[in-house]
């Protein structure tokens, strides 16, 4: 019976091993660099940020998203991919952002995590929206 449960064991050491080696490998999840570029540009994401500021944003191919924050003005603000695979808005006088992606079960929703953890969950579409908040 002993060797059973040590023979059980071992298989289970093995199987968790096969696992984390597999997560490690692709990353955690997290998208890589040309998987952003593509998911990116060209297409338009929506959310809430913040203290529930609602945004929606058109990302073009030349490099500049164009943003609307509910309440604020229009901004076009410059995006690119870093060499660590996030994606980067810079805000200018407050800062550059950048962000992991990871995809969801769900192709429209795209999770974004920051430097500190910090999870948000953003609506992903294919081409431009309507960037106007009704």
């Amino acid at each position: 019976m002993f060797q059973r449960m040590r023979t059980k064991g071992i298989f289970i050491a093995i199987a968790l091993v096969g696992f984390v080696a597999s997560a490690l490998a692709d990353g955690g999840g997290y998208m890589k660099a040309d998987e952003v570029t593509a998911l990116m540009s060209g297409n338009s994401i929506s959310g809430m940020f913040g203290d529930n500021k609602a945004y929606r944003q058109r990302n073009h191919s030349n490099g500049i998203a164009v943003v609307a924050v509910k309440g604020d003005p229009v901004r076009l603000i410059p995006w690119f991919v870093d060499e660590k695979a996030r994606y980067c808005e810079d805000w200018s006088e407050w800062g550059v952002f950048c962000f992991k992606f990871k995809r969801t079960d769900k192709p429209d929703t795209i999770i974004s995590e920051r430097e500190n953890g910090k999870q948000m969950n953003l609506t992903w579409r294919e081409g431009y929206i309507d960037i106007n908040h009704k």
